[in-house]
């Protein structure tokens, strides 16, 4: 019976882990990029707030820190497969310039122990970010019904069925709506608390 080296044990935990959190994973899968194809250690897909993401992982399972040129290269790849996030776990620590490099970026470096202490913040990290999308989605569906003409707007908003405004059904109060999810995204991000939200219970969703 062969063996597992000590690289694909690692690749098999961190993927374990990431299932643990509801990720549906992959070791090894091959990915088309808009330059070329690329082997990725760790697929991990999962979709939240109707948007799906996708994050690619790179294991190193060496015990020396890893080098900033690491971290460049895999960002050349996130970007080339239109990955959401990219996580590199390295139990030997990561040099300086690794960690510079990856600042202001959707590059997260980290190692099993951290990962799992502080895996409910990267989880809400998603959230938010799939929270973020839907409400410019909304919005630019919003000013769209501006771009019809006068007959057709009056029938798209005959449908309206979503929240009210000073009593009214009108589509307008979908951007107030819209304002203060932002606004209490904006809160909970920086830990503001509490965070002010309005439910909304509609019979079906409102479509342009």
């Amino acid at each position: 019976m062969n063996q597992r080296k000590e690289w694909e044990e690692y690749q098999i935990k961190v993927s374990e882990v990431l299932a643990e959190f509801g990720f549906a994973t992959e070791v090894e899968e091959a990915i088309e990029g808009a330059r070329g194809r690329h082997e990725v250690d760790v697929t991990a897909r999962i979709r939240y707030a109707g948007v799906d993401q996708l994050w690619i992982v790179e294991c190193k399972r060496w015990k020396r820190p890893v080098p900033k040129e690491r971290v460049l290269a895999f960002a050349s790849i996130i970007d080339d497969v239109g990955a959401d996030r990219g996580l590199i776990f390295a139990e030997g620590g990561f040099q300086a310039g690794a960690v510079r490099a990856s600042r202001n970026s959707s590059i997260t470096l980290t190692n099993l122990t951290d990962f799992i202490s502080n895996s409910a913040n990267e989880l809400s990290s998603i959230k938010v970010s799939g929270l973020t999308r839907r409400i410019a989605e909304l919005e630019n569906r919003f000013h769209s019904i501006w771009d019809l003409d006068a007959a057709e707007r009056t029938r798209v908003n005959s449908r309206y069925i979503g929240p009210e405004s000073f009593g009214l059904k009108q589509p307008i109060a979908v951007m107030a709506c819209l304002s203060m999810l932002k606004n209490s995204l904006e809160a909970a991000s920086f830990n503001r608390w509490p965070v002010p939200y309005r439910p909304l219970v509609l019979q079906q969703d409102f479509a342009v």
